[in-house]
């Protein structure tokens, strides 16, 4: 670039030759001359600088022509994004739209997915909780695998024990058997002795006859000598017989001895003594005290334990005998089976009743479930094993085997307590599980002295088992008269037993919703057992049954299984976690109530005519039904069959007697809707009544 004194001198001389002859040209001119060359050469420096300035105002509308072109190129651009921009807003706002819809689409499917995903919840809960309960189920297995251990080892002992005995009568029946063929062998040289001492005597005989005959009428004395021949042949004869027979004094001392080496075996002895009142007692006594031989007498027997003759009754032995206002010596050491008053037992009215009447409502006539039988079926089972092995010990065992067998029974009675078994349930031929332990009582102490039953009833904790509630069967009065006798003699007991049975009372009346004037305290029938109980009520009772099992008196009480009736009609309900469960029903049908924020809602459960094993549940209201918002908290705290109650109305039945355990849910929480504790009502209906409801419901 040129700077603008430059460009001027440029444009004006052209080159340096025309400057060059101008200043040869001017060269001899005045000062003067060359000032005003100076002024020129200032103007043209301002034209310089006007050019100079004209050219970069050239060069500016240039660069500004050249910006007006790209700006309006870029505005052109410009409108040509926007056009693209806007067809791609409009694109794009109809993709949002298409989106907004499958966001509202997928929002939907998500609230669904969560609902699956609580659904999925419940069940895995359903699912852990089954697991626990299986792995109860197993820890109970092994703890049963470890009893039958343990029965297996008892039964190797036992088997062991009856090995050596087994052993040792084997080997006393060798040593009898050899001395046995000594025997034989000596009757065997005695008998062919005797046998040629008979031939002898015969030939001897014959002789002296022949000569007898000869000399008879010539020699007297030899007829009496013949006379003495016969009397010895007469009594070679019998010898002969004697020997024939196997029967010698050797042979009867040694029988003596072998008798004697029997009774040294078993030393004790067992005899039935059938009284004048019809009533076996065992009697205990020794082996010596016995005659041995075919007179069956008794001689100067002395029995140890059991019977006080009538000199005995001022014995000083009074100490050991438990008191008792109604004592009875006059079958010995026994309570009477009469000094009850008959109204402890059997007065309805005045007190709870002791013994049951036979065509009562009680627990003896409830159906077990398959679970229930497999427990009884295993408590039975041990128990029958002990009464077994006792009656195979006899009186011939040692104390540490009846220490382990009273050890077993405790621990099947802890394990009967533990399981909820029934101890007056009438399981096997009417007889009961106390009825079995009273069997054992005489085997386990080896007497029949009655005053130790007191003692027995309370180490085995049938005491406590009556104090809660339970009623004994007429079985039980008949066959064991004297426990009977001492649970009756025992105040503390009974009045135990009246205190638990006036709680459920109270638990009852109520529990009656519609209580009327005519209804009193007196019109149920109660019985507690091990966690079982019945209530017997009036017909047509209205009852909660909340009211029973959600109740801490009820938890006191231990109620966990209950057999309600209600007229003809025959419900079993369970509390399981504080949710009642309804597994069975029987005869006719009820009506269950529940109270909602749209009103009460009655469902009917009545047997199946179709499937016994099914109880049929009908909806007596949809239009309420249908009205709640959150359906499956009806019923929250109330079970069919183990299944919740919208489950059990939308499979329109449940099965009878099934598994809590298969089936057991926890508590939904509930929603807003609902009101807070939600209650059930039930009442007995006949059928007509439930095909009227059932028309009104489907119609």
């Amino acid at each position: 670039m040129f700077n603008s004194k430059q460009v001027v001198q440029h444009s004006l001389f052209g080159s340096n030759g025309f400057k060059n002859t101008l200043s040869c040209e001017f060269e001899d001119f005045p000062e003067e001359i060359f000032e005003v060359g100076n002024k020129e050469n200032s103007v043209i420096d301002n034209l310089e600088s006007e050019t100079e300035n004209l050219r970069q105002e050239n060069f500016d509308l240039k660069k500004n022509l050249e910006l007006h072109k790209h700006y309006k190129k870029t505005v052109e651009e410009y409108y040509e994004e926007v056009s693209k921009l806007t067809i791609k807003e409009q694109t794009l706002a109809g993709k949002v739209k298409g989106l907004e819809a499958e966001l509202q689409r997928k929002t939907k499917k998500l609230i669904e997915n969560n609902q699956d995903i609580e659904q999925l919840k419940q069940e895995v809960e359903i699912l852990l909780l089954e697991t626990q309960n299986k792995s109860d189920v197993i820890k109970n297995l092994n703890d049963q695998l470890k009893n039958a251990k343990n029965e297996v080892q008892l039964t190797d002992k036992i088997n062991e024990e009856l090995q050596q005995k087994l052993n040792l009568a084997e080997a006393e029946l060798s040593k009898v058997r050899k001395e046995s063929t000594a025997l034989i062998n000596s009757i065997e040289n005695l008998k062919s002795d005797y046998e040629n001492q008979i031939l002898e005597k015969e030939k001897e005989f014959n002789d002296v006859r022949d000569q007898f005959s000869v000399h008879l009428s010539e020699h007297e004395e030899l007829f009496v000598e013949l006379n003495r021949l016969q009397k010895e042949n007469e009594s070679l004869k019998q010898k002969n017989f004697y020997v024939s027979n196997e029967v010698s004094l050797a042979d009867e001392v040694n029988e003596e001895n072998v008798r004697k080496e029997i009774a040294r075996l078993q030393p004790e002895v067992e005899i039935m003594d059938i009284n004048d009142d019809q009533e076996s007692t065992w009697l205990y006594g020794k082996t010596e005290d016995y005659r041995i031989s075919e007179d069956k007498n008794l001689e100067n027997t002395d029995f140890e334990i059991g019977v006080w003759n009538e000199t005995d009754s001022e014995s000083n032995d009074d100490d050991n005998v438990i008191p008792c206002p109604d004592y009875d010596e006059s079958f010995g050491r026994r309570y009477s089976q009469l000094f009850y008053d008959e109204t402890i037992i059997h007065n309805e009215k005045d007190t709870f009743v002791l013994i049951r009447q036979k065509d009562s409502f009680s627990l003896a006539k409830l159906k077990l479930n398959t679970r229930e039988e497999e427990k009884y079926e295993n408590i039975w089972q041990k128990i029958n094993k002990i009464h077994d092995y006792l009656d195979i010990l006899g009186y011939s065992g040692s104390e540490e085997d009846y220490d382990k067998c009273e050890k077993e029974l405790d621990k099947v009675i802890s394990e009967a307590l533990k399981q909820e078994i029934m101890f007056t349930f009438p399981y096997k031929s009417n007889m009961s599980l106390i009825d079995r332990i009273a069997d054992i009582f005489p085997k386990l102490y080896l007497s029949a002295d009655t005053t130790r039953i007191h003692e027995f009833l309370h180490r085995k904790k049938i005491f406590q088992i009556i104090s809660e509630g339970t009623s004994l069967n007429g079985f039980s009065e008949e066959e064991h008269a004297d426990f009977v006798n001492v649970i009756c003699s025992d105040r503390d007991t009974l009045s135990k037993r009246y205190a638990n049975l006036s709680k459920l009372k109270e638990l009852v009346f109520e529990s009656v919703i519609n209580k009327s004037e005519q209804v009193d305290e007196h019109d149920f029938e109660l019985e507690i057992d091990n966690g079982y109980f019945c209530i017997d009520y009036p017909h047509n009772s209205i009852i909660e049954v909340a009211r029973i099992l959600n109740n801490q008196k009820a938890k006191d009480l231990n109620l966990n299984i209950g057999v309600l009736q209600i007229g003809k009609s025959v419900i079993r309900v369970e509390n399981i976690g504080g949710r009642r469960n309804y597994t069975d029903i029987s005869v006719d049908s009820i009506e269950i109530s529940f109270t909602t924020e749209v009103g009460e809602i009655c469902i009917h459960l009545c047997p199946s005519e179709k499937d016994s094993n099914k109880i049929e549940v009908r909806l007596v209201d949809e239009v309420r039904f249908n009205k709640l918002e959150n359906k499956s908290s009806l019923g929250l705290n109330c079970l069919l069959g183990g299944k919740s109650v919208l489950t059990a109305i939308e499979n329109g039945y449940f099965k009878r007697n099934s598994s809590v355990f298969e089936e057991l849910d926890k508590a939904i929480k509930q929603s807003d809707c609902t009101i807070e504790n939600p209650s059930s009502f039930l009442e007995g209906v006949n059928r007509n009544q439930l095909l009227k409801i059932k028309a009104r419901a489907h119609g």
